[in-house]
């Protein structure tokens, strides 16, 4: 599970996430517990995961880059300031 990140509040009961067999869980994946992946799931990389995925489901959950022209600049300075 390369560069995946698991999330979840430690020392509560029942805020685990369970991977069953065959799951893929793609690169930079944030698995928000209490979650399951059941078996043969695909997660893609870069997805946030907070609700159960079913057996054989494919899951993608990416927003498209939006660029901003001439907006860097301004933005760095205000939060500078």
């Amino acid at each position: 599970m390369p560069n995946s990140t698991w999330i979840g509040v430690a020392g509560f009961i029942g805020r685990e996430t369970l991977l069953e067999d065959g799951a893929f869980i793609g690169s930079n994946v944030n698995l928000i517990a209490p979650v399951v992946v059941k078996s043969n799931a695909y997660i893609c990389a870069g997805t946030t995961v907070d609700k159960n995925v079913e057996a054989d489901e494919f899951v993608i959950g990416r927003v498209r880059q939006e660029s901003k022209p001439q907006r860097a600049k301004a933005y760095l300075n205000k939060n500078n300031d």
